[in-house]
């Protein structure tokens, strides 16, 4: 994802569109991955650079 103009340019995809480099990571609590995109539209990255958006799933053998 990236905003670019005022635009939010969103890619659905199994590889990110980024190669660069990996700066660091955000976690935030959504219903969707669109409200997850609604809301990193706003980050300073995805202004210059991209934001890569991914569900975290609970493993099996993951406890509380």
């Amino acid at each position: 994802m990236a905003v670019r103009d005022g635009t939010v340019l969103v890619t659905d995809g199994p590889f990110p569109e980024f190669k660069e480099w990996f700066a660091g990571y955000d976690l935030l609590t959504a219903e969707s991955i669109e409200e997850a995109a609604t809301f990193m539209a706003k980050h300073p990255t995805a202004v210059m650079g991209r934001v890569y958006i991914l569900p975290v799933v609970k493993l099996p053998w993951d406890q509380d």
